[in-house]
């Protein structure tokens, strides 16, 4: 073994010691030489890897809402007890038109002080399918998934992806008082 060569044959023994010092030397130095030291820094790597791995948390993506087309919002959905539409967009919007019986709550963005969806509006309607949609943005995508991370259960969560452009368009039912709106 060529760490020990050096470091502890006879003939150094006879020196006094003399190779025993320059294999410390070489230790101060940071030059050690041998398989012994290439094997303790390669498991002393290993051990620093593992721990390293071992201490972080294994990063759970946050699950897409499930995706509703309008048709699907319409006969699956659409006048049935258990289930809500909320409609994320701004006042301006949802006073111009809505699908019946939707409850308009304002959501921008998470921290904005301009939404209205916030954890106490959605206690009403705990256990209730939500259908969440906008004008076929991501704004209620971003509105569902601010609720899922309120604990609302995911497999009540709904996204209308397409939007009411299209609902209006395809002809369904569109609830309009522009006399009752705030604005």
């Amino acid at each position: 073994m060529r760490f020990h060569q050096g470091a502890f044959n006879d003939a150094s023994l006879s020196q006094g010691g003399v190779a025993k010092r320059r294999w410390v030397s070489r230790w101060v130095q940071g030059v050690p030489v041998g398989r012994p030291y290439k094997m303790v820094v390669l498991l002393f790597s290993l051990f620093l890897c593992g721990a390293l791995f071992a201490a972080e948390k294994p990063v759970k993506p946050a699950a897409e809402p499930t995706v509703i087309t309008a048709q699907e919002a319409k006969e699956k959905f659409f006048g049935k007890a258990d289930v809500v539409f909320i409609d994320n967009r701004p006042d301006a919007k949802f006073c111009d038109g809505r699908i019946p019986g939707a409850v308009n709550l304002i959501y921008f963005a998470p921290g904005s002080p301009e939404n209205r969806m916030t954890t106490e509006s959605m206690k009403p309607f705990a256990g209730k399918k939500l259908v969440f949609y906008c004008s076929g943005h991501d704004r209620a995508k971003h509105a569902a998934a601010a609720a899922r991370s309120w604990g609302v259960d995911p497999k009540l969560i709904f996204w209308f992806k397409e939007g009411f452009p299209v609902w209006r368009q395809k002809g369904y039912p569109v609830e309009k008082m522009e006399d009752a709106c705030p604005i």
